[in-house]
């Protein structure tokens, strides 16, 4: 196995360990995610069928009130995306993260108590406690996210391609 490969696979191992901290502090905010990003895939899918049902009704020159009927439900259901992601964002997911962030924390802190005190004489072991500190939370989220974009990417493609 080259040397890339076998980085991959720790890489990718990594990333599942941070999954099933988070789900362990926070499942819920694993399941609002994943309910975003199903959401998000579709909104982008409806787009691009919203198009293709609005150039084609402009082509065969259907009533106006047809077209404007496609444009009107296109734009309720944008504003309840809008407003339903906006709760999400910026009520929900902080919340959730929070949450996280106090139970990694928290482990943290109990694995620090149970080290000798000589550990923290080492200087390199203290920065790495501390970067691992700062950066835990900050890293799982990114992990989440990432995994967020790629499921979105792959249902709104999935669905675009079908239609």
């Amino acid at each position: 196995m080259k040397r890339n490969d076998k980085k991959n696979i720790r890489l990718f191992k990594n990333n599942i360990f941070m999954l099933k901290q988070l789900w362990k502090y926070s499942p819920l905010y694993i399941i609002v995610k994943g309910f975003t990003v199903i959401l998000e895939g579709l909104i982008n899918s409806y787009w691009t069928v919203f198009t293709v049902v609005l150039l084609n009704a402009i082509d065969e020159s259907k009533n106006i009130r047809y077209i404007l009927f496609i444009v009107l439900i296109t734009g309720v259901i944008y504003l309840i995306w809008f407003a339903l992601r906006a709760l999400i964002v910026n009520r929900i997911e902080p919340l959730l993260i929070n949450k996280m962030q106090y139970g990694m924390h928290k482990e943290l802190f109990e694995k620090a108590l149970s080290l000798d005190i000589s550990c923290y004489d080492n200087p390199d072991f203290y920065n790495d406690y501390v970067w691992a500190m700062t950066e835990a939370d900050i890293r799982a989220v990114e992990i989440v996210n990432s995994f967020g974009k790629i499921a979105a990417l792959i249902i709104s493609s999935g669905v675009t391609f079908s239609v």
